[in-house]
Order: C-alpha cells, then sequence, then structure tokens
C-alpha cells in the first residue's frame, strides 16, 4: 500500500559512508580516500562518520566536469 499523494516523504539528510558510496556509485575507498585529502568531510554522530547531504552536493558540485587522465585507456 503506498502512501496518499499529499504526504510529504522525508528525504535523507545524511548518509553512512556505505550508502553515500552507493549513492554516488563509488567504491567506498574511493569515498574513504576523498575524506582522507580533505575533499569531503564527514559530520560525526558518536564516533559514526556521516555525509550531510549539503555536503555531499557541495562535494559533487566541486568534481571536474572533464575526465582526467587518458581517455585512450578508458575507452578501450
Amino acid at each position: 500500500m503506498s502512501a496518499p499523494a499529499n504526504v510529504p516523504t522525508l528525504d535523507k539528510l545524511a548518509y553512512s559512508l556505505p550508502n553515500f558510496a552507493k549513492a554516488v556509485d563509488l567504491s567506498l575507498e574511493k569515498v574513504r580516500q576523498h575524506i582522507a585529502r580533505g575533499e569531503l568531510v564527514p559530520s560525526y554522530v558518536d564516533s559514526k562518520p556521516l555525509i550531510m547531504r549539503e555536503e555531499g552536493e557541495r562535494w559533487l558540485r566541486s568534481r571536474p566536469a572533464e575526465r582526467s587522465g587518458d581517455l585512450e585507456s578508458v575507452a578501450s
């Protein structure tokens, strides 16, 4: 049974690292690398790191619009 059309759904406010990795289609290791470089900044609830929705959006917007590296080797 689905919710009535006039009932809003709550968007996620924050993501665990594994869920954030899934949401942006990256490996958990790649997400951790960006955190280690200070490019992506988690918030903490007790000792659990969370990526706030706004931080994830800011980080994605800061990514280059073009690929870096050799496109020939990627396409092969």
